[in-house]
């Protein structure tokens, strides 16, 4: 029963955590024919039973945003409890360390789909969806859900994690940006601050609703 718990808790959390119906290791069990006739490494073993496990890279992107919201509370705490710098410095790092690593993984997933062939039936569904009854229904932001919108009616799921590539990569120089003033024992801007707060919600609720569409299809 715990176990059982546990993974339903997992499932919710890797959903608004970027992963595409319920985590996007979740992908080629549904959008990808004959998974064991994935494309063949140097060792003859199907390339997604050695890929590693997709979920990391949701998981890793969850600890980059952990760890700027940590350099948020500190420089907030600041006034109150002083501040250290070198603490600052080592969360920052460890956040852009942890989306380099996150990025790796999704763009490894890119070649994958590459190799893949899409089951059509799910395409067809994805297309043939009504986004707008869904977006009012479910009250979704609608610049965000544009962009989902954009991609899933054409049955474009690599264009999707592409796009989530693109807005991680913009997040990752912003906080190469943040770091570098740190790097002075300097706070970062605050402008520069509420950017990089800014475009991290926008991804979450850009993955979140690209789960959320892929949930209902699936019913």
């Amino acid at each position: 029963m715990i176990h059982s718990i546990k993974s339903n808790a997992v499932r919710v959390i890797m959903g608004v955590l970027l992963l595409v119906f319920l985590g996007i290791s979740s992908y080629p069990a549904i959008l990808f024919q004959d998974i064991d006739q994935a494309i063949q490494d140097e060792s003859s073993q199907p390339l997604l039973r050695k890929f590693p496990d997709t979920e990391i890279a949701s998981g890793l992107y969850a600890k980059s945003y952990s760890l700027y919201m940590d350099v948020l509370y500190q420089i907030d705490m600041s006034t109150t409890v002083g501040t250290n710098f070198s603490v600052l410095k080592s969360s920052i790092s460890g956040a852009i360390d942890a989306m380099n690593q996150s990025l790796s993984y999704y763009t490894a997933l890119i070649r994958v789909i590459d190799n893949q062939g899409y089951n059509r039936s799910m395409i067809h569904d994805l297309k043939t969806f009504n986004y707008g009854v869904f977006r009012v229904s479910h009250n979704l932001n609608s610049n965000v859900f544009k962009d989902v919108k954009f991609y899933l009616s054409k049955g474009d799921i690599r264009g999707l994690i592409e796009n989530f590539i693109s807005q991680s990569e913009s997040i990752l120089n912003l906080l190469e940006s943040a770091d570098q003033q740190l790097r002075l024992d300097k706070f970062p801007d605050t402008e520069l601050m509420w950017h990089i707060t800014s475009q991290y919600a926008e991804a979450f609720l850009y993955g979140q609703y690209a789960s959320q569409v892929f949930v209902e299809v699936n019913r």
